[in-house]
This record gives structure tokens, C-alpha cells and sequence, in this order.
């Protein structure tokens, strides 16, 4: 026979149960099983017991919590409504600032000159106003009719005469005075407050290069 755990296995197959002493007697292992389970029930019905008091406990508490709360509650089963406060709509809040209208013309310009009156918008342009006064060119004068001719030559070869109150260039100007070796004339000049006055010359052509230039500024 081979020995396994508590019992007796023998060649053919069979299983011998090992007895056992306990108490000053034997026993065999169908017996020693039987008593255990015993005293496992045994044991565990203290346990049991305990845990059916605590059940019952917390009923009796969810009871009282019950009974409380219908005899506290109305008798005609209506809750009491709570007075809701008035909303406000809230009002936005606006601030004004006051500011210098833009369309309106300032009392002097940035550079401290008075301002002009602005350009005649309804005057026809003057074929010397097409172009600018740098492309143009004094070549003589011209006197008839008691005033005094500037002939001027455009980019384009033409040459028109002009007196004072003609204008020229693109800036406005306005011929103030006819000479002999130039002409003086008078721009409006726009500088983003308004109009003013720009003093200007358109000399005669000559030989010399530096006098041209002069007459030119």
C-alpha cells in the first residue's frame, strides 16, 4: 500500500482510511468529518444572530425618520412654496466721450500757419495743371493788352501763356505775379487738418544751371 495524506492506497486501486486517535479513542476519517461540520454550524450562529439584531436596528431608525417627517408634513399635502425675488434685467452702462468732430476744420494747422480756404471744386482745370510743376518750363513772356504773358511749355513740347489768376501745376497754384525771368504763384497744400498757402516759383530757363534751380523751388 502507498500512504497518501490521511489515507491508504492500496495496489488494486482502493482507498483504506488512516485511523486516528483523539480523546484516547480512534477514529476513522468518516467520523472526524462529521464532527467538524458540527461545530462549524455551531459556530456560526452567534454570528448570524448578530447580524439579524443589526438589520432590525436600522428598520426601527428608517421608521422613526418616517413617522417624523408625516407629522411635521401639512395636512393637506401641499408643500410650502418659497417667494421667488424680482430679477432685474441688468441695464448696460454707456460712457460718452467727447471728441473733436472730424469733419470739422481746425482753427490752424500742425505747422502753425492759418489755415487757407480750401480749392474751388467746381473751377474747370487749366491745361497747365495737368501736370506737375516740375515738368514744366518758362521759355519767354509775351506783353499784351496791358498785362504782362509768362509762356510756359508742358512736358509735351505745347507752350500756353499764362498771366496772373492763371494756375498751374497740380497743387492749386495760382499765378500772383508775371517777371520778366519768372513766376510767382501760390499753392494750396493739404496737410491733414486743412488747407494752407505755399509760396512758389517757376523761373525762365537759362544757361545756367544753378539759377534754374532757384527759380524752381
Amino acid at each position: 500500500m502507498i500512504a497518501i495524506g490521511q489515507r491508504w492506497a492500496r495496489r488494486d486501486g482502493s482507498v483504506h482510511a488512516r485511523p486516528c486517535r483523539r480523546g484516547g479513542r480512534e477514529h476513522t476519517g468518516e467520523d472526524s468529518t462529521g464532527d467538524d461540520r458540527a461545530r462549524a454550524r455551531t459556530r456560526g450562529f452567534p454570528c448570524g444572530f448578530a447580524l439579524v439584531l443589526a438589520l432590525a436596528g436600522c428598520a426601527d431608525d428608517s421608521l422613526d425618520d418616517l413617522h417624523t417627517f408625516v407629522e411635521l408634513a401639512p395636512s393637506d399635502g401641499m408643500l410650502e412654496t418659497v417667494a421667488m425675488e424680482d430679477a432685474h434685467d441688468a441695464v448696460p452702462a454707456a460712457t460718452m466721450v467727447v471728441a473733436r468732430n472730424p469733419f470739422e476744420r481746425m482753427s490752424r494747422s500742425a505747422a502753425g500757419t492759418p489755415q487757407a480756404d480750401g480749392p474751388d471744386p467746381s473751377r474747370i482745370p487749366e491745361p497747365l495743371e495737368q501736370h506737375p510743376v516740375g515738368r514744366l518750363q518758362m521759355v519767354g513772356t509775351l506783353a499784351g493788352r496791358g498785362s504782362l504773358y509768362a509762356l510756359v511749355r508742358d512736358p509735351n513740347g505745347r507752350t500756353y501763356p499764362a498771366t496772373t489768376g492763371d494756375y498751374l501745376g497740380r497743387d492749386h497754384g495760382r499765378i500772383v505775379t508775371v517777371h520778366d525771368d519768372r513766376v510767382e504763384f501760390v499753392e494750396l497744400v493739404a496737410d491733414g487738418t486743412g488747407w494752407r498757402r505755399r509760396p512758389r516759383s517757376l523761373a525762365m530757363e537759362t544757361d545756367d544751371p544753378a539759377a534754374n534751380d532757384a527759380g524752381g523751388s
